[in-house]
């Protein structure tokens, strides 16, 4: 099979499925330099590796990918190869609009089962991942053979036969992701409540001894259970907190400066820095790209 590739914008294939951003699959028989280089994307974006040894960095970490790997990289996390060579080898990948798994939420009965028939929504379960390669994941190769085939074939009705193949994608990878990493579950009451004052002021310079107190931990214990629960140590989960209220505000066309000010940035540059860091787009393009598309 000759690589591929589905930009949104710009592949007619796609113009039927705005939810999807970019669908491909990359076989490379020499090394590619300058070609990958580390950035982030705004999408969820989920790669999953045919052939060949990679050595990629997602979100600041370095891991060393296999035949059979999956790779889970979020909105805000970055992704590319450290010296930016695309190496040899085969892979395939898919990248989803974040409002996509809210609406994958509702259509599979808001969420999945866990013991005591707790319902934990599948976002939860992707965003909280604390490890971005699942090692086992034999169905994201079908998933992913299905999903081209529809696509260029483009039959009748190929758009709900490729919503249901993603669908299952993702409730197959939260499966993969419960079973590999018990840790990516909902915060017990303690550091829920915390979650909730961070989310009621996001203005406040919060310390890390300030929220240790409020959980009733030591500095040292909160911040290892925090970051068990979340996958992000206090300070980086608050920092994508006060973006999350920043992307709401900027739905309700308040000026940057009151953005920052209210969510906890020191000043515009501040926020502006920040959020095109943690999105890969400065404030006004995810407006225009992004809020604009989903209102």
């Amino acid at each position: 099979m000759h690589s591929y590739f589905f930009q949104q914008g710009y592949s007619m294939e796609l113009e039927e499925l705005p939810f999807v951003n970019q669908f491909g699959y990359q076989k490379n028989s020499i090394a590619r330099p300058d070609s990958f280089p580390v950035k982030a994307s705004g999408y969820l974006s989920i790669y999953h590796i045919i052939d060949g040894k990679f050595e990629w960095m997602i979100d600041n970490g370095l891991y060393h990918l296999l035949p059979g790997h999956t790779i889970v990289v979020l909105p805000h996390q970055s992704l590319g190869s450290p010296n930016s060579v695309l190496e040899i080898g085969r892979f395939c990948w898919i990248q989803i609009r974040q409002d996509y798994i809210q609406r994958s939420n509702k259509t599979n009965n808001e969420g999945l089962t866990q013991k005591r028939n707790k319902q934990v929504p599948l976002k939860k379960i992707i965003y909280r991942n604390t490890n971005p390669v699942i090692k086992q994941f034999p169905e994201a190769d079908k998933s992913f053979k299905l999903i081209y085939e529809e696509l260029s074939q483009r039959q009748m009705g190929y758009q709900a036969i490729i919503l249901h193949q993603l669908d299952n994608l993702l409730i197959k990878l939260a499966r993969c992701i419960l079973q590999q990493n018990p840790a990516s579950r909902e915060f017990p009451p303690s550091l829920k409540n915390l979650e909730t004052m961070l989310q009621q002021k996001p203005s406040y310079q919060w310390t890390v001894e300030e929220m240790a107190a409020l959980a009733g931990l030591s500095p040292t214990g909160f911040n290892e259970k925090f970051k068990s629960y979340s996958g992000f140590s206090p300070i980086h989960y608050l920092i994508n907190l006060r973006v999350r209220e920043g992307i709401k505000l900027l739905q309700r066309n308040i000026n940057l400066t009151d953005i920052a000010l209210e969510t906890g940035f020191y000043s515009s540059q501040h926020f502006s820095t920040t959020f095109k860091r943690i999105t890969g787009y400065t404030p006004s393009h995810y407006k225009k790209h992004h809020l604009l598309n989903i209102q």
